[in-house]
Order: structure tokens, then C-alpha cells, then sequence
């Protein structure tokens, strides 16, 4: 059987790779594709949006991966959020934002650089386990940390102008509630989780 000489090559191309490798850079490919039709901008308004929008329905699937590979790239042996919190605080403190100087379309070439090198060396059948693609592998999640920070930090100002709001219009008990549902995203009024759109909904109540 002719296909028994592509044994070896199918069994070093894709033995080593640990399974949350394979399904990190599964996600990357969706983020990828959505932040292309997006302009690359990944620092976009469009990945806080609610809107009902192809673009806002791009930019929250692609928040959604964001999200999604730095969940699965802790699973990394060794990768710890306390050694990924402290080397970025030592980065932003030499270098700033040097990352996001040039906007969302250079911060997202930032992440495809290392992505890039991430499928180059599973293509290549390296070890996943060598010390330089470790060292890519953290990059890459520190990278997506910091993008979802940045949205985060957007985010901020609406959630402040909300409970502002809420106190200055409603009674005091009321307000209370709705700024504490408002920061946790949980109602104990009613049990369930408020969903992004009810909290745009009252950041845009007159």
C-alpha cells in the first residue's frame, strides 16, 4: 500500500503536538479570519459592541477567541497568570505601551508574529516543548492579555457613567443594586447573569 510511505511523515508532523496547542491555533485561524474583516483593527470599538451589526457580531466573536486562547494557552506546563501579571507589569514599566503605539492593525501583526512562528515550528514537526517555543508561546498569551486589558480599560468609562447615572436618577436601595448588579454582571434580584446588551441599554437611558 502506497500510503504506508507517508507514515513517518504524518506520525512527526503531528505526534508532538499537546492537544492545547492544536486547539489554540484552531481558534487562531477564526480570529484571524474576523480580524481581517474587521481592518486587522483589534483594538476596534467593534469588540465592545453590542450592536446587531456584521461588524459588531465580527468584533464579538473575535473578543471571543481573544478570550478563548488565553484560556487554552494556561494550559501550557509551567504557565502561571502570577509570572504572566509580573512580567508584563516589568515590560509596561520599561517599555510602556510600545505595543499599541501604532493602533489596533500594528498590535494585531504583534500577535500574528508569534502565531506565526507557533505554526511554523508545528509545522515543521519541532518539539513543543523546546525553550524558544515556550518563550513564543508565552508571548503570544502575555500579547492576548494585553488586548483584552485594553478592551477591558475601555470599558471602564461606561460602566462608571452607568452607575452614575442610576444613583443620581433612582432612590438610594435601588441605586445600590443596580451599581453592584452593574460591576459583578449578577442580579440577586432575579438570579441570572446580565447579558452586555441590558448593561448598554441602561448606560444609554436619558
Amino acid at each position: 500500500m502506497t500510503y504506508i510511505a507517508h507514515i513517518d511523515e504524518v506520525a512527526k508532523r503531528y505526534g508532538f503536538v499537546q492537544p492545547f496547542l492544536a486547539r489554540a491555533m484552531g481558534i487562531w485561524e477564526y480570529l484571524e479570519r474576523d480580524a481581517k474583516l474587521l481592518g486587522y483593527d483589534i483594538l476596534s470599538e467593534h469588540l465592545r459592541s453590542t450592536s446587531q451589526t456584521e461588524e459588531g457580531s465580527l468584533g464579538r466573536s473575535l473578543r471571543t477567541n481573544i478570550q478563548s486562547m488565553i484560556i487554552i494557552l494556561y494550559e501550557q506546563e509551567g504557565a502561571t497568570t502570577h509570572a504572566d501579571c509580573e512580567q508584563l507589569r516589568e515590560k509596561d514599566a520599561i517599555y510602556g505601551g510600545s505595543w499599541c503605539k501604532r493602533g489596533g492593525q500594528g498590535a494585531f501583526m504583534m500577535l500574528a508574529r508569534k502565531a506565526d512562528r507557533v505554526a511554523e515550528f508545528m509545522k515543521n514537526g519541532a518539539s513543543a516543548i523546546h525553550a524558544d517555543n515556550e518563550d513564543t508561546l508565552g508571548d503570544l498569551r502575555r500579547y492576548l492579555i494585553l488586548v483584552e486589558a485594553w478592551h477591558v480599560e475601555q470599558e471602564v468609562p461606561i460602566a462608571k457613567r452607568a452607575e452614575a447615572m442610576l444613583v443620581e436618577t433612582l432612590s438610594p436601595p435601588v441605586a445600590r443594586f443596580c451599581c453592584d448588579a452593574l460591576r459583578t454582571g449578577y442580579c440577586d434580584r432575579c438570579g441570572a447573569w446580565l447579558t452586555p446588551g441590558v448593561t448598554q441599554q441602561l448606560c444609554e437611558l436619558p
